[in-house]
């Protein structure tokens, strides 16, 4: 609707806004634009390399971290499987010895001994002397020191404090 101020006459339409074309400009917007796409692939492609490196960076890191870890892992089994057979010899020596010791102790090998090597000569009945253990011959004075050392220890403290 139109309101009797405003009368519209003739023909609507807009009237088309020419701008004259200059090729130079256009050729110039062109390579503005060319170049500014071109930038931002190069940046893409710059991104996509770093990350690229990056990643390869990574897994080299991650790759030193395994073998170090294999490395030790194989020191530490190394060292175990020799700790193993010293433990394996000192054992073989152990129960030799132990077999040594069971031979030595018996009574015969005892007095074989004594008497090949040491040239001791066995007792007859008169050169025995008896001792009479029963009675208690010494004093017992350990109990009567830890008892003074006691009382000393604590008397000091009591003397110190007041």
């Amino acid at each position: 609707m139109v309101s009797k101020d405003n009368v519209i006459r003739g023909n609507t339409v807009l009237a088309p806004q020419y701008e004259p074309t200059n090729p130079e400009k256009k050729q110039q917007e062109d390579l503005r634009k060319a170049r500014a796409i071109n930038k931002a692939n190069r940046e893409k492609r710059v991104k996509s390399k770093m990350k690229i490196m990056i990643n390869i960076g990574v897994a080299f890191i991650i790759g030193l971290v395994l073998i170090y870890r294999y490395v030790v892992m194989y020191n530490i089994r190394q060292d175990l499987s020799n700790i193993k057979s010293q433990v394996a010899a000192v054992n073989k020596e152990n129960d030799n010895l132990k077999v040594i010791l069971v031979s030595a102790s018996s009574i015969n090998e005892v007095e074989k001994t004594a008497t090949e090597k040491l040239h001791m000569v066995r007792a007859n009945r008169n050169q025995v002397v008896y001792a009479d253990l029963t009675k208690d011959n010494f004093k017992n004075t350990s109990n009567k020191n830890n008892e003074d050392t006691e009382v000393g220890f604590i008397q000091k403290i009591i003397n110190k404090l007041f």
